[in-house]
């Protein structure tokens, strides 16, 4: 019955979660930023959801800076094959948070709090 009730909460939180319409980078958009929320499947992380552009490069690998109201938090990386970009297909980039900020975070539209810059 958990796997099950698990799996509900995972679709509600991509359903409940609205569209974030932001993109950062010099010189054309890299990806855009489809939503940023605390997900069930990644227990204390903030996850960020990325979709290639056509000015995405296969096989780069992209820094992701996680901003907290402006202000750096966590860096990690992200790249697309050819195939995934011909496709669109979105990648989750994660990035730590606390049990408290999961707590607070889960089901709520984090968009105001946080924003992301890609760059080689």
């Amino acid at each position: 019955m958990r796997p099950i009730k698990i799996a509900l909460i995972a679709l509600m939180i991509i359903v409940l979660v609205p569209t974030v319409a932001c993109s950062f980078i010099g010189g054309g958009t890299i990806a855009n930023t489809d939503e940023i929320f605390a997900s069930i499947m990644y227990h204390n992380s903030i996850v960020v959801r990325l979709i290639p552009t056509d000015a995405t490069q296969a096989n780069m690998v992209y820094q992701v800076d996680l901003y907290e109201n402006g202000k750096l938090r966590s860096t990690t990386t992200v790249s697309w094959n050819q195939p995934q970009i011909n496709v669109k297909e979105a990648k989750l980039v994660i990035f730590p948070a606390s049990e408290e900020e999961y707590d607070a975070y889960l089901w709520q539209d984090l968009s105001h709090i946080f924003s992301v810059k890609l760059h080689e």
